[in-house]
Formats: C-alpha cells, sequence, structure tokens
C-alpha cells in the first residue's frame, strides 16, 4: 500500500496540484546514508492510503509529481509517467520527481 496526497496551490494566478506518493512503510522515516538525511515527511505525504489504481486517479492534471518508495515508483513508472532512467536512489530508495511545463 501507499499514501498519495494532493496539494493544491493557487497562486498570482498560476494553479499548481502537486500529487505526492510514497511506499506506506518508509513513511515518518529518515533516510540516513554517507551524511544525507533524507525525512519522508508525513505533512507532505500522507494522505490517503490507496493501491496502484488509486494513485493513477489522483494523477489526472498533476501538474508536479513526486514519488518515493519501491511501490510508488513502480506505480509511477507503470502509469507512463517517466521511465527507471529517471529514477534516482536517495539512500538505496527509489525516488523520481515530474513537472508539466505549460
Amino acid at each position: 500500500m501507499m499514501y498519495v496526497k494532493v496539494h493544491e496551490i493557487f497562486r498570482n494566478g498560476i494553479y499548481e496540484k502537486i500529487v505526492a506518493v510514497c511506499d506506506e512503510k518508509i513513511l515518518g522515516k529518515t533516510l540516513k546514508e554517507k551524511g544525507v538525511d533524507v525525512f519522508i515527511n508525513p505533512r507532505f505525504y500522507k494522505g490517503e492510503k490507496v493501491n496502484s489504481d488509486g494513485v493513477v486517479e489522483k494523477l489526472e492534471n498533476a501538474t508536479i509529481t513526486n514519488f518515493f518508495g519501491d511501490e510508488s515508483v513502480k506505480t509511477g513508472i507503470s502509469s507512463g509517467l517517466f521511465a527507471w532512467e529517471d529514477v534516482i536512489l536517495i539512500c538505496g530508495v527509489p525516488h523520481a520527481q515530474t513537472a508539466k511545463i505549460i
């Protein structure tokens, strides 16, 4: 299972729909490796607990996406948002972001 949270922002005439997705097992954890600390912040990621289909439903009209964790990144890839070549590892955990330029 994963968490998906939608952040909708309208500022200075610009609308952004940010979709944050992370694996349930890493929510709230701090990843540490070689002096790098990355906190998987529940304030940003914890929304609805969903499966892959639930994530894909939330992606419609997203302008920015943020995926963290194995299952989440696999869902982003299977939805066609990005490829494995676009994924980075942070402390061994897959991570990907997208931004729609309009």
